[in-house]
């Protein structure tokens, strides 16, 4: 039948203050269709006693934490700010050091490889300011493009910028606003 766990492995503990176990979790196999044809994993926690599903991952590969619907490889929600922590634990980070990136890859035959990524980099270790770089290119040539330091001065084509603005370009337009229709920009 639809929905019905077809296996699971559940956690216990016992109680130091009582003389029964407590359930503390499950890691469940459950069907979605009448034919068992497509099966998803449903991992369980427990509060006070009361279990309920926190991650869910699907026949299909996806992972849902919070929901148990993913529509995506990794789907996360909550009710209210749903955040992503990115956290590097070591105790001694460089000055210059990326510490949180996230990465684009892809696999075309024409070049595969990372081609663009985004982070964190560490510019005071005494206070922990840290600028967020924009890198692109190709797998095998890419440079950092953008940056924002800490200060709120943006780079473009200046990873140092002096100002709220700062553009550098060694070749072509500097600048260039253009219009849909008729009239001064």
């Amino acid at each position: 039948q639809s929905n019905q766990s077809t296996g699971a492995l559940e956690f216990t503990f016992k109680n130091h203050n009582a003389s029964h176990n407590w359930w503390g979790g499950r890691i469940g196999c459950y069907n979605t269709d009448n034919y068992n044809q497509y099966t998803y994993l449903r991992f369980d926690t427990a509060s006070a006693g009361n279990a309920a599903g926190k991650m869910w991952l699907t026949h299909a590969g996806r992972l849902g934490v919070g929901t148990d619907n993913p529509d995506q490889i990794l789907h996360l929600a909550t009710t209210g700010t749903c955040k992503l922590r990115l956290e590097d634990k070591r105790t001694s980070i460089a000055d210059g050091s990326q510490y949180g990136v996230i990465q684009f890859e892809h696999q075309d035959s024409g070049g595969a490889g990372v081609a663009a990524e985004f982070g964190a980099v560490m510019t005071d270790t005494s206070n922990g300011s840290t600028d967020f770089q924009f890198i692109t290119g190709r797998p095998s040539n890419k440079g950092e493009r953008l940056r924002i330091t800490s200060a709120g001065y943006v780079g473009v084509g200046e990873n140092s910028p002096a100002t709220i603005l700062h553009v550098k370009a060694n070749v072509g337009d500097l600048l260039r606003l253009d219009r849909n229709n008729t009239g001064a920009v």
